[in-house]
């Protein structure tokens, strides 16, 4: 199973295909979608890319928590479906 820091690490270059994120943000704590890294057509392809990365199905009250929308939340939220599987 993949830890924490892989999750992240796909999180971060993934958001990272359409702008830089900025360096001196707590990372973890970024929300990508307030700042504008990620927009609403956007995201569809970001789930895609993670339900596909992860071979996890991301629900709608999951892109509904606060937690989806900040990057170590995301990641945290992630190991949660993975841990389910195992």
């Amino acid at each position: 199973m993949l830890d924490k820091d892989s999750i992240r690490d796909f999180i971060l270059k993934t958001i990272e295909k359409k702008s830089r994120l900025p360096a001196n943000e707590n990372i973890d704590q970024f929300n990508y979608i307030d700042s504008g890294h990620i927009d609403s057509i956007g995201l569809i392809k970001f789930v895609l890319d993670l339900e596909n990365e992860f071979g996890i199905d991301i629900a709608p009250e999951d892109m509904e928590s606060e937690e989806f929308r900040t990057i170590g939340g995301l990641a945290a939220l992630i190991e949660k479906h993975l841990r389910k599987r195992f």
